[in-house]
């Protein structure tokens, strides 16, 4: 029996209408693979950056991909499930760069762990002069190694290089490079998140320098992007304030070391304690400065306008900055609260413009 004559006249026209549908979606779909097939490294990258960003974190995800891990290898994949073909933008660590088959393409492997890093809230005047500090000395290395722990899950990442500029970047890079870089979850490899592709963030910045600044899938805006926008509005030159941040390092190295005359210091707190703007130091000396009882002295490393000044805080046990009410409490010997020596005595102190005063 002929199929197609045994149908009612008005089915079989539909079956026709529904195979040349049909056919017109699978080439639809075929001319779109092949479209998305026939694109460059650069092509994919632009196409990654006009996604909005994800919140997603490395620091979040280290304690489900580290090794050791608590979390099964089934919430693994329903966690990569979740995060995959997000666009995230991560501060991290380079430990081993590849170059690949495809010119414009490296392979970036970083660190996972827990790593020193920079208060994410520094901007970008900050971040310049902590990196004039890590150069200027051993103050600057102490200084660093003081800042919040930044928690890094380890990455794969395929960087495309969107000029020469980047060429020389990637070219440049050494093991404990920091580098910020843009780029879509495609996965995962060995307990590692791999971005493909992915940019440096700065070039990403550069190629719409003129554009409002990128924000979450939520509709919140990158607040790192924004501050750095924020940042070239108001700026001198690129050299110039280079110059200038690498004099106040300098001379703020040089304060701490004639005071103590030693290299031997610790940062204990490091925040904006006079409110302008500026992050400050507290600084407890060598340990040939503290009494047998254990009080150390302490001095506060102040911004004042384009420069540092040493502001002394005495003797005392210890400092604590509480970033929620922004205060400061000291832990001092009993006599400092009229109770015995073996009692421990806490209190305030608080800016007042030109010196620290006990509340």
């Amino acid at each position: 029996m002929n199929f197609a004559k045994s149908l009612p006249k008005r089915s079989l026209s539909l079956l026709i209408v529904s195979f040349f549908l049909i056919s017109s979606c699978d080439q639809g779909k075929d001319v779109k693979d092949r479209k998305s097939a026939n694109q460059g490294p650069r092509e994919h990258a632009a196409t990654m950056l006009a996604t909005p960003l994800s919140d997603v974190s490395p620091e979040k995800l280290l304690s489900i991909f580290t090794l050791g891990s608590d979390y099964t290898d089934l919430q693994r994949e329903r966690v990569t499930d979740e995060i995959k073909g997000k666009v995230v933008e991560w501060r991290l660590k380079v430990y081993e760069v590849k170059s690949t088959d495809k010119r414009d393409v490296y392979r970036i492997q970083t660190s996972s762990g827990v790593q020193p890093s920079n208060i994410p809230s520094l901007n970008q005047f900050e971040k310049d002069l902590l990196d004039a500090l890590r150069q200027s000395g051993d103050f600057g290395s102490t200084l660093s190694r003081a800042l919040e722990v930044n928690r890094n899950v380890g990455t794969f990442i395929d960087l495309v290089v969107l000029d020469e500029t980047d060429r020389q970047r990637v070219n440049a890079l050494k093991t404990n490079d920091w580098i910020v870089v843009r780029g879509k979850i495609s996965g995962t490899f060995l307990r590692n998140i791999q971005l493909n592709p992915a940019v440096f963030a700065e070039s990403a910045m550069g190629n719409r320098q003129n554009a409002a600044p990128a924000k979450y899938s939520d509709g919140e805006v990158n607040r790192n992007e924004q501050t750095m926008i924020d940042g070239k509005k108001d700026l001198r030159n690129q050299s110039d304030r280079r110059t200038d941040i690498a004099l106040m390092a300098e001379q703020t190295n040089a304060k701490v070391k004639r005071h103590y005359d030693s290299e031997n210091v610790t940062v204990v707190v490091f925040a904006d304690l006079n409110w302008d703007g500026t992050k400050d130091a507290i600084v407890q000396g060598p340990p040939d400065w503290c009494g047998a009882t254990g009080l150390c002295d302490h001095v506060a490393v102040m911004s004042v306008g384009t420069d540092f000044r040493l502001v002394d805080l005495g003797t005392f046990f210890s400092v604590e900055y509480e970033p929620a009410t922004k205060k400061l409490f000291v832990s001092a010997h009993g006599t400092e609260c009229n109770l015995p020596g073996n009692r421990p005595c806490q209190y305030e102190i608080h800016w007042d413009g030109s010196t620290f005063r006990r509340k």
